[in-house]
């Protein structure tokens, strides 16, 4: 017989959110900061190489062109900008799941390990959510036409709450595989592997996960949105913190909820 367990409350994951982030402010200051840099640095050399063509080319038009030097080194830098953008969230990961033992220089090696697969994860979780906004359009599509059927005055008062059934969807999903990179960086699992395991984690305990996640989130990003106000420095400092902060607290939330859930598919 399956026995549930209390789930810890969220002044707890927030005490042992701050307690991590204070703990171990330079690493995930680091982390957070690196990509920032990269991404920024980029950005901007991009407009300056628009700025030099546009006034080294005797036609403004070749800019464009395929034979243009701006043309390829934008390619260049956007790619650099995604990977430099997927290496930094496995980083911050890695620094919230090994934050006791892993050194300030080796975070970003290690999170080599996890490139692919994390890649693979995301990639799949699109699939997953895809395929489920797919499916209930064709559902929603079905019943919309029974209602036509049966009475069209139905069809016009019903339909159009139907329509928030994919995105009902997707979000069960998305916080269905929540935990998904925690277990792909802890466990050291596959991605699919990692997903089926965030799922059955996340079921048992949905809705108070569901709480204490929505409640993270409006925490942080008010938080965020706030610093955003703050001259020339606002933007960074807003990423540099929420990143981090709720990156921890989700793990806070997972390490509390993995050994429980052990448990509970034990004891059924």
């Amino acid at each position: 017989m399956s026995q549930h367990h209390q789930v810890i409350s969220v002044t707890e994951i927030w005490y042992s959110t701050w307690k991590i982030f204070s703990s171990h402010f330079i690493k995930f200051l680091f982390v957070a900061a690196i990509p920032l840099i990269i991404s920024s640095l980029f950005m901007w050399s991009t407009v300056g190489s628009f700025v030099v063509s546009l006034k080294t080319l005797p036609d403004p038009r070749e800019i464009f062109s395929a034979s243009s030097g701006f043309v390829y080194f934008s390619i260049i830098a956007f790619i650099i900008i995604i990977i430099s953008q997927i290496w930094g969230a496995i980083a911050i990961l890695v620094a919230a799941v090994y934050h006791k033992d892993i050194k300030l220089g080796t975070i970003f090696y290690k999170s080599l390990e996890y490139f692919w697969s994390f890649i693979l994860l995301v990639l799949l979780t699109a699939v997953v959510i895809t395929l489920g906004m797919v499916l209930s359009y064709i559902v929603i599509t079905l019943i919309g036409a029974l209602m036509g059927l049966v009475n069209l005055s139905y069809l016009k008062d019903y339909f159009a709450l139907l329509n928030i059934v994919p995105a009902l969807l997707s979000i069960f999903i998305l916080f269905s595989l929540i935990f998904s990179p925690y277990f792909l960086i802890e466990a050291k699992v596959g991605a699919w592997q990692s997903m089926r395991k965030s799922y059955r984690l996340v079921k048992t305990y949905f809705f108070p996960i569901v709480i204490r996640l929505v409640i993270a989130y409006f925490i942080v990003y008010t938080l965020a949105f706030i610093l955003k106000f703050i001259p020339y420095v606002g933007e960074t400092l807003s990423v540099l913190l929420s990143v981090p902060l709720i990156t921890i607290y989700t793990f806070v939330l997972y390490s509390d909820l993995k050994p429980k859930t052990e448990i509970t598919n034990n004891a059924s």
